[in-house]
């Protein structure tokens, strides 16, 4: 069940592999540190609640959640965990890496101000409906919030200086971004995701309505998957400005049936549009 190494520090726990069926599961007392993706092998969503020993000086259980005995990392929520509602202690300023992944209850999470970095796959594949990420957080890890398929709207604050790759892949229902003006990194237009100078166009939510979309003038890059999965898209506008189109940037849009490229040194990235077979107005690409 447990996989662990020893270091100069004591023993760390380099991953957790339960199977179907397990509720429960309690941590010894001669673990002293978790690796990333410790838990990377929760199977299934049997299991409700990390217990610790109590003899542990290095980590608790609160509710069943798994934290460092200070109370500033949330290592692991089980994937069984029964509340819809979860509220992130005051004090923990560290959600690490796939700490709610495939937590299906979960539909709502209230991170405080404390908090300062959100782990890669930290709720990913959970049901989230909303998110606020408050004041305080500067960095969202690759896929944070990956496949949460019901996320219909994010809240990103002025301090968040770090958006991982596919941090919002796979957010069928999610239909804007919205990003503080205070934010000097990151804005939003429309809905969607651009660098604050915008010049960069990062990502459209796939859950965007509109049909007809013309990427702002300004814009050099259109970066990688930035429309992927689009599906309401059916005509696309290029401005003259963009230089760089990504791989997959346009990829997965099934109804997407025109693309205007009006700049004549566009450069367009292999598998930018997937598989598919678009008409273009200038020629560039079919």
């Amino acid at each position: 069940m447990f996989k662990t190494r020893k270091t100069e520090n004591g023993i760390t726990l380099v991953a957790v592999k339960v199977g179907v069926g397990t509720t429960k599961i309690e941590i010894p007392a001669e673990i002293t540190d978790v690796t990333n993706f410790a838990f990377s092998r929760l199977y299934g969503s049997d299991l409700v609640a990390i217990h610790v020993s109590l003899e542990n000086p290095f980590l608790k259980s609160v509710d069943g959640v798994l934290f460092s005995a200070d109370g500033t990392v949330l290592y692991r929520c089980p994937r069984g965990f029964r509340k819809a509602e979860y509220v992130v202690p005051d004090g923990v300023t560290t959600i690490a890496n796939q700490a709610f992944e495939g937590c299906r209850h979960l539909t709502a999470v209230t991170i405080p101000e404390s908090v300062r970095s959100i782990g890669e796959s930290a709720f990913s594949g959970s049901n989230l409906i909303s998110v606020v990420i408050p004041e305080g957080v500067t960095a969202l890890g690759k896929s944070a919030f990956e496949a949460c398929r019901n996320l219909e709207s994010v809240a990103i604050s002025g301090s968040v200086s770090y958006i991982g790759e596919s941090a919002f892949w796979y957010c069928d229902r999610l239909r804007e971004y919205c990003v503080s003006a205070e934010n000097s990194v990151y804005k939003s237009v429309d809905g969607v995701l651009f660098r604050k100078d915008g010049t960069v166009l990062y990502r459209c939510p796939r859950g965007f309505q509109k049909t007809e979309y013309t990427v702002p003038d300004g814009v050099t890059t259109i970066e990688k998957g930035a429309f992927w999965r689009c599906e309401n898209l059916v005509s696309f506008t290029i401005s003259e400005s963009v230089r760089m189109i990504k791989t997959w940037a346009l990829a997965q849009c099934p109804r997407l049936e025109n693309v205007s490229i009006l700049g004549e040194n566009t450069v367009i990235e292999e598998s930018c549009w997937g598989e598919d077979s678009l008409r273009t107005e200038n020629g560039n690409f079919e």
